[in-house]
């Protein structure tokens, strides 16, 4: 939660106040999708999910990777709450 503040702040409307640790797998939807594995997920009070990654050195792949992860696991999973 102090983390997120702290990284979010200047976008968040009010200050998360509460967080839960889900889990860090992002389910396969298709038989072909790649399961991917997260370092940390939460939700917040508002029900907003936060996808966690720490990485200890840059490598070339990471910009891709962080925006498949993105879009299977968090963008999806929020959208398809928003649309019926």
């Amino acid at each position: 939660m102090h983390f997120l503040n702290a990284v979010l702040g200047a976008e968040l409307s009010e200050p998360i106040v509460s967080v839960v640790i889900i889990n860090p797998y992002n389910d396969k939807e298709f038989l072909d999708d790649k399961l991917t594995i997260v370092d940390v997920k939460a939700n917040d009070q508002s029900g907003r999910i936060y996808q966690i990654e720490v990485q200890l050195a840059y490598y070339s792949d990471l910009p891709a990777r962080m925006v498949y992860t993105l879009s299977i696991g968090i963008y999806t999973t929020q959208y398809k709450k928003i649309v019926p």
